[in-house]
């Protein structure tokens, strides 16, 4: 995220009128994300931690100023709330993060079971600690990525962005960490048996490509519903949600992302 852009994006989230309601709607105390989004602008602030406390008791810390975008992208737009057909849904989370994505789907849907894939160590840390202070049971972590073949691979380093890390070099830097990567088929099988996963999110800097590509008809009772985010400047988006449909998904834009579901199912 570039420094204008956080700019411009600040001064968004100061002075929308419906921003501000949703995060006093939200928080209990919302001064915390303007002061402190405001703060991570100086390099003099970055080791400084701030936390997000929610009105129903949940908390987050935030430990960079893309992660408040973050924040704001699951618990302000709500980007991924969609209804599933169960109460206590199992839910596969590629590109785990700090784990904000499994914390909004716990408010959601408190009987999940969440399964999520984040090899980064440092995410690894911060999304430990999400799940420890929100006493988030049924939520399981795996210390690896998920692509379309098992191997051991790179996760290349972004500079600034948390969100940012890639398994293509050319998109973030020189600098990375050996990773294991394992496949869908893998992911189904650490699913109890005679159980499918209703939801699948994939948010994982370009490896949504591949992964949604090795997908064929049959993955379609495994996995109902797929919310990815596209990564625009990696791919053709136009082909991946063709496939989807090639596949027997329908699909449709949600915000930001995309939501391919099964056409038997109620979107």
């Amino acid at each position: 995220m570039k420094g204008s852009f956080k700019l411009n994006w600040l001064i968004e989230q100061f002075t929308n009128l419906k921003l501000i309601k949703l995060n006093f709607k939200t928080l209990r105390n919302p001064c915390a994300f303007y002061i402190g989004s405001f703060l991570k602008l100086f390099p003099s602030f970055k080791n400084k931690i701030i936390t997000l406390r929610f009105k129903d008791g949940k908390q987050i810390k935030v430990y960079d100023f893309m992660s408040f975008y973050i924040y704001s992208e699951i618990f302000i737009d709500k980007c991924y709330d969609i209804h599933l057909n169960t109460q206590s849904p199992i839910i596969v989370d590629v590109g785990a993060n700090t784990g904000y994505f499994a914390l909004r789907m716990k408010q959601l849907y408190p009987d999940a079971k969440i399964i999520c894939f984040e090899p980064y160590p440092p995410c690894i840390d911060q999304l430990t600690e999400t799940i420890n202070i929100n006493e988030l049971n049924s939520v399981e972590i795996k210390k690896m990525a998920v692509s379309d073949k098992t191997e051991k691979s790179k996760l290349y380093i972004h500079p600034t962005n948390i969100g940012g890390h890639s398994i293509f070099s050319e998109n973030v830097s020189v600098n990375y960490v050996d990773i294991e990567s394992i496949t869908l088929s893998d992911v189904l099988e650490m699913i109890e048996p005679n159980k499918k996963c209703n939801l699948l999110k994939l948010d994982c800097e370009g490896a949504e490509y591949p992964i949604i590509k090795s997908m064929t008809s049959s993955y379609k009772k495994n996995f109902e519903h797929v919310i990815y985010e596209p990564t625009y400047d990696s791919y053709n988006i136009d082909d991946l949600n063709n496939h989807f449909k090639a596949i027997g998904y329908k699909v449709k834009a949600q915000q930001s992302l995309y939501h391919a579901f099964n056409d038997k199912i109620s979107s």
